[in-house]
């Protein structure tokens, strides 16, 4: 779904949901006239639509991902390239537990998670980085729980969405053979990958711009 006659501070050519894009007054682009991400094309990258963002920067851009859709291995480039040499680009992963029932599923997204460390990329020509793809350990990072926690957790997610009867019965009961987290139907994945973005102060770094990528959960 695109944006026709976007001004500024506006993507362009987003055809997946764009949502809480301005928590705060928009910061000054600090030489920044525009912030694109572009997919590489190159073989086994998972499918990513790319898009633009102009400047002046809303503090927090939030952008809800497409299921299959990733930004791993796109290309982030700070224009003009010039002024991106006083920016820095780090990004950050974000895991959450789901409940699968052999295909639907049930995200805890309002419950615990695991956040990496916050990883400082390398530019490479023309200001351009490349988006890495989170490790092994990133993607299965999740804080230590007990089968009963997430149980509650669970009630508490079916209670919210208005589960309630045999429907509700179906998902708990899902948990009750288990003797180990580790064990289906719980999974971990990904479900936020943030791209902090900031300028050079003196000798300090102040945050110009943050982007939150929401990926789904499952398959």
């Amino acid at each position: 779904m695109g944006l026709a006659n976007p001004g500024p501070g506006r993507w362009l050519a987003v055809p997946f949901l764009l949502a809480g894009s301005l928590l705060a007054q928009p910061l000054q682009a600090a030489g920044l006239s525009t912030i694109s991400i572009q997919p590489t094309g190159a073989q086994g990258a998972a499918p990513f639509p790319g898009w633009e963002l102009r400047a002046p920067f809303a503090a927090l851009n939030t952008l809800e991902m497409e299921l299959g859709d990733q930004p791993y291995a796109a290309v982030l480039g700070l224009l003009p390239a010039a002024a991106a040499a006083d920016h820095r680009v780090s990004v950050q992963f974000e895991t959450s537990m789901a409940i699968s029932d052999e295909g639907p599923h049930i995200d805890l997204l309002d419950w615990k998670h695991c956040r990496s460390d916050w990883i400082t990329l390398v530019p490479g020509a023309g200001a351009a980085f490349v988006l890495p793809a989170p490790s092994d350990a990133q993607a299965s990072c999740f804080p230590a729980v007990t089968v009963a926690e997430i149980r509650s957790a669970l009630a508490a997610r079916l209670r919210a969405d208005s589960w309630e009867g045999p429907d509700a019965e179906r998902w708990l009961s899902l948990l009750r053979p288990l003797a180990s987290v580790d064990e289906l139907p719980i999974s971990i994945g990904i479900s936020t990958m943030r791209l902090r973005i900031e300028v050079r102060d003196n000798d300090a770094w102040r945050q110009l711009t943050m982007l939150e990528f929401k990926l789904p959960l499952g398959c």
